[in-house]
């Protein structure tokens, strides 16, 4: 037989059968050591295979943990050389931001009109506080931080990796894999080299935390707001037209002669808005005598079937019996002269509670849900509802005296029928716009 036990020890090509007849075909004594041998060698076995599963699995947290860090660190580097890019672009080129500036405002305005002044004087305006914004953000972000512009991906990367290759080693030193390394650490073999492990390790760790706090700033959102955001523009009714441009829009849009030339006397203002412009054309454009004849017998009849159902002996003058004879008055006149449609008479309805909701100081959420109401109805359709409105309050004696009055009044621009009706017409949509 295979001679001595010992010698069968570390052999490749015996097997355990072999160990054994090795072990037990010896004296009693010395089978008990050899016997205490193995039990030791396979405790030994079962230590080293528990500290390598731990490696391994501390290894796997250590490649999550880089993995999830890294995120971070390629968030700052793309932050980082972005701003470099920049710089270097502006450097080159002076509008380099203004071409940033441009692209945003053609991106939230795609269809931007630059028919008339007032728009493109708009548009500069918005690039121009934006693009100062961005320069100056810029700026802040140049003289905050410690940036190299020579700085290569690579060498900003080194420090995060050179930090996790250090973590890598500290996992894989022999003491976590050999049980016979860490008895002999036990002795203070191998102690110096940890101990240098450990410092670099905590100093890399140090100098990450440290670019991390530096530079995190790279990747907050810019904050642009107030003057320097930008407005998104939808309501073409929001610019003017110049003396000129109103008085072209009105030669392109009215055909015949003599209402062309009606309106174009009337434009005397420097500066209008197309809604106002609109309201001009239309007071000058109407032939409102026919019209008010007709709403002026329409409320005569209707003053007297309503003195008699009301069994009153005059018009009321003031209060909540005015404002209700005023829209059953004119809800009468929209019937019989075919001014007015059902929908009219609910937007006159809104409009009236909306006022009176506000001066009687209601719940905000009662407003605004008139308010929602008057919304759903188009502009057009509000306008056309002014119009009947005001035509049927000149059917009104009282009224029809006070506009008389202005008119022959010099210190005013009424100077007819047409420019009360612009005059009146303006406010009434201003109000509309205000509780819109």
């Amino acid at each position: 037989m295979a001679n001595d036990f010992k010698s069968l020890l570390g052999r490749k090509d015996v097997s355990y059968l072999d160990l054994a007849r090795g072990a037990f075909g010896q004296s009693k004594k010395q089978r008990k050591r050899n016997r205490l041998g193995m039990a030791g060698l396979f405790l030994m076995d079962l230590w080293e295979a528990n500290k390598l599963s731990k490696v391994n699995k501390n290894l796997e947290a250590l490649e999550d943990q880089k993995v999830f860090e890294q995120a971070g660190v390629q968030k700052r580097w793309d932050a980082y050389s972005k701003l470099v890019e920049d710089e270097k672009a502006f450097k080159k080129d002076s509008n380099y931001f203004y071409s940033q500036a441009e692209a945003e405002f053609n991106r939230l305005n795609p269809e931007y009109d630059m028919t008339l002044q007032s728009q493109r004087d708009a548009r500069k305006q918005e690039v121009a506080d934006y693009q100062k914004r961005l320069e100056e953000i810029h700026r802040e972000k140049i003289n905050t931080g410690n940036i190299d512009l020579k700085m290569t991906q690579e060498q900003f990367m080194k420090p995060f990796n050179d930090y996790y290759k250090s973590r890598k080693e500290d996992v894989m030193d022999p003491r976590n894999r050999s049980a016979v390394h860490q008895v002999l650490g036990v002795f203070g073999l191998g102690n110096k080299r940890r101990a240098e492990l450990d410092e670099k390790i905590k100093t890399e760790k140090a100098f990450l935390d440290k670019r991390k706090n530096d530079l995190g700033y790279l990747i907050n959102p810019d904050e642009i707001s107030g003057k320097a955001s930008i407005e998104v523009y939808r309501d073409p009714s929001m610019f003017t037209l110049t003396n000129n441009e109103a008085k072209l829009r009105v030669i392109q849009g009215i055909k015949d002669p003599i209402q062309q030339q009606q309106v174009l006397r009337s434009i005397t203002e420097e500066n209008i808005s197309s809604t106002a412009l609109e309201n001009k054309i239309i007071s000058q454009s109407i032939n409102f005598n026919p019209e008010i004849a007709k709403a002026k017998q329409a409320g005569e009849t209707f003053d007297a079937l309503y003195l008699q159902r009301e069994e009153r002996k005059a018009i009321p003058k003031s209060g909540d019996d005015l404002i209700s004879y005023r829209i059953q008055r004119q809800d009468y006149i929209d019937s019989q002269t075919g001014m007015g449609d059902e929908t009219s008479r609910q937007i006159r309805k809104i409009i009236y509670s909306i006022d009176q909701a506000q001066k009687t100081d209601q719940a905000p959420e009662v407003i605004a849900g008139l308010q929602n109401q008057l919304n759903s109805f188009t502009t057009d359709k509000v306008r056309e509802n002014f119009i009947t409105t005001i035509i049927g309050s000149l059917s009104d004696p009282l009224v029809e005296g006070k506009v008389n009055s202005m008119i022959e009044d010099d210190t005013n621009e009424i100077n007819s029928e047409a420019d009360y009706v612009e005059s009146l017409l303006n406010r009434m949509y201003d109000t509309y716009l205000s509780i819109k």
